[in-house]
């Protein structure tokens, strides 16, 4: 093999240059300059170059680390390590010439040595050449860096290269010892870097070429059959699921819509609205009634009266509610309380209370108002009933039966015993939202 010389050239900013006191370190410098350019003009046969095969780390081997499996394609980095033992051995200077194959392109190379002109090395040469041959020459005169043992040398960091066998072949190879100032024998290990072939990827299945499908980059198809169906399509009223949601015609009111009032495509006509999914005529405005002029009433824009035969009774005050035309107080207000009132979920269309007396009242006779309203306050129906005298736990239930329980918004039940115009004690009340 022809092995590329080592050019150990110290450039004149790179020398070293001890003061001229120094005489004893000026002495030591040129005879270690005087070495190493003595050794550049010789063609070194001391290392050998072993098979195709990665570093195995034995003493006086070099090559480089096994990198494990190599994808085709992507970027991948090599280290160069060496071992030279440790009985005296220490590194001068190292020195190698890398062939590159064609198809491999290098993306960068650094030197592991931590040599650098500051810290007392008097090479530091790394290059690639013509884009095929990598030279190093580094060279220190630090012992204390002088490298012993096994060592990394280098990385040498690779673009993605196609699947295939390629060859790293060394020109040439030496490490100088320190010490002697002669070439180390080494065994050199070339690699062979065997780049495996990207795992196949499974087809794209994709029918109705929407980019969704089976095995395709865009995801699966919930019908491949139909290219308008397919995920982050826009939704249909077809009664199809559009965007592959698990939602059928999601972004559609059946029930008010009237392009497609009831089922998808009706279409309510001009002076018509689409109302719990049936087009229909709108209703006309109710005029406001208030008979007593004070603005309050019925379908009127200031709100319902608590009494439109008294215009000084409309809106009941804060603490108050409207009961039998009258604004009564609310339960906080109340006094006296003897009962209790516990709200009985509906059955259809009854509404009931239960009434538990907390104390004895065996000869007082009440009476319970039960209202029950829409959503607009409006009173839809009112009973009134009569509640037996009852003692301390005794329980008894009051019902109003209404045939439209939709409407219900609201229930107030009241239990009192007089009339208001006669001072009456309100002993329980009674408020649920629907």
């Amino acid at each position: 093999m022809n092995q590329t010389k080592p050019q150990f050239n110290v450039p004149p900013e790179r020398q070293i240059k001890p003061q001229k006191s120094d005489k004893k370190f000026l002495v030591i410098t040129a005879i270690s300059l005087f070495a190493i350019i003595s050794l550049s003009l010789l063609y070194f046969f001391t290392s050998k170059f072993v098979g195709q095969a990665f570093y195995p780390g034995d003493i006086g081997t070099a090559g480089f680390v096994n990198p494990g499996k190599i994808q085709e394609n992507q970027p991948f980095t090599l280290t160069l390590k060496a071992n030279i033992g440790t009985r005296g051995t220490k590194t001068l200077a190292l020195s190698f010439a890398l062939v590159i194959p064609p198809q491999l392109a290098l993306a960068d190379y650094q030197s592991l040595l931590g040599w650098t002109p500051d810290n007392g090395a008097v090479l530091t040469n790394f290059n690639l050449v013509d884009n095929k041959l990598l030279l190093f020459e580094y060279a220190t005169l630090n012992p204390d860096l002088a490298k012993t043992g096994e060592f990394a040398i280098a990385n040498l960091t690779f673009k993605g290269a196609p699947a295939g066998k390629y060859f790293l072949n060394f020109d040439s190879f030496e490490i100088i010892d320190f010490n002697t100032h002669q070439p180390m024998s080494l065994n050199v290990y070339n690699a062979t870097l065997t780049i495996a072939s990207a795992p196949s990827q499974p087809k794209c299945v994709d029918r109705d070429r929407d980019r969704y499908g089976d095995n395709c980059l865009a995801g699966p198809d919930c019908d491949d059959n139909n290219p308008q169906i397919h995920p982050g399509a826009s939704e249909l009223c077809d009664g199809l699921d559009n965007d592959c949601d698990n939602l059928i015609d999601e972004d559609f009111d059946l029930q008010t819509d009237s392009n497609n009032c009831g089922s998808c495509g009706h279409v309510c006509d001009l002076n018509t609205v689409c109302q719990e999914g049936i087009c229909t005529f709108p209703p006309f405005p109710s005029p406001c009634i208030d008979q007593d002029n004070d603005s309050y009433g019925d379908n009127c824009p200031a709100g319902p009266d608590c009494n439109d035969q008294d215009p000084n009774i409309n809106v009941c005050p804060a603490g108050q509610v409207c009961q039998n035309s009258l604004c009564v107080p609310t339960l906080e207000t109340f006094a006296g309380v003897k009962i209790n009132l516990s709200e009985i979920a509906p059955l259809g269309n009854l509404f009931s209370t239960k009434i538990t007396a907390l104390e004895d009242f065996p000869r007082l006779e009440l009476t319970a108002y039960t209202l029950l309203k829409d959503r607009a306050g409006k009173v839809l129906v009112l009973k009134q009933e009569k509640v037996p005298g009852l003692t301390a736990g005794q329980e008894y239930l009051i019902s109003v039966n209404y045939p439209f329980p939709q409407k219900v918004a609201t229930k107030e039940v009241y239990v009192q015993d007089k009339l208001p115009h006669q001072g009456w004690t309100i002993h329980g009340s009674l408020t649920k939202n629907y």
